[in-house]
């Protein structure tokens, strides 16, 4: 079974050619602004997209989205009845699909500015990431765990070199899921493992638009029966 990941896409979904998957996991930040209407744009493209099976989540663009609670939630059951049948949103949630087990998050660390959606603070990081899933195969989050595809230049008053949270990088090292893949940080699309064989996991930063973004970046595919990327 294959997994295409994709992620930061900003309304420009469009531009995007989904190579043959049989899963389609979209990792946050589908909008710029956050709008209903960007919002159901994105999730009618993403219904009508060829994988048997599509999981999303938000991020820290979706901030009009998520003042509204679980709008998101009903836009998508709203299409799932009238439009097509298979698309889950996930927030904080987990979901079995083909014996594959997903959890999804949309929280990241505090980000200038400060009016972002999802909002992570680090007293409620270890308590959030407690409750992922002991047997999670993988695990989708918008923004990175510390030290892993998320280095940042400082700017402003925001002074670190990471944007990713300590604590998620923490409970990865304990669960040791199959992969982690998220988005946030446009320029350190890719992928990578650690040099530590005792955490397997293949850690996938899937930002499709780049630091201008500018949708510049592929999709990124794995194969389940090796965990590996696939060239897709």
């Amino acid at each position: 079974m294959r997994i295409c990941f994709i992620s930061d896409t900003h309304t420009w979904h469009g531009n995007i050619v989904i190579p043959q998957a049989d899963i389609l996991v979209h990792c946050g930040d589908n909008t710029i602004y956050g709008e209903i209407w960007e919002m159901k744009n994105f999730i009618e493209w993403f219904g009508n997209q060829k994988p048997k099976h599509k999981i999303f989540i938000n991020g820290n663009h979706e901030v009009m989205v998520a003042k509204l609670g679980n709008y998101t939630k009903q836009m998508v059951n709203d299409f799932n009845k009238y439009n097509f049948t298979n698309v889950c949103y996930l927030e904080d949630e987990a979901i079995e699909i083909e014996g594959v087990k997903f959890y999804g998050s949309p929280w990241t660390p505090e980000f200038f500015p400060e009016n972002w959606a999802y909002q992570l603070y680090p007293d409620k990081a270890e308590l959030l990431w407690g409750a992922i899933p002991e047997e999670t195969d993988v695990l989708i989050t918008h923004g990175p765990p510390c030290g892993v595809l998320d280095a940042v230049r400082p700017f402003g008053r925001y002074d670190r070199t990471n944007a990713g949270c300590p604590e998620l990088m923490k409970r990865v090292k304990e669960l040791k899921p199959k992969v982690h893949a998220f988005g946030h940080i446009h320029h350190e699309y890719g992928y990578r493992k650690l040099a530590n064989p005792a955490v397997p996991t293949l850690f996938v930063n899937a930002a499709i638009c780049n630091a201008n973004y500018n949708p510049v970046n592929k999709p990124i595919v794995v194969d389940t029966d090796t965990w590996e990327i696939v060239d897709a």
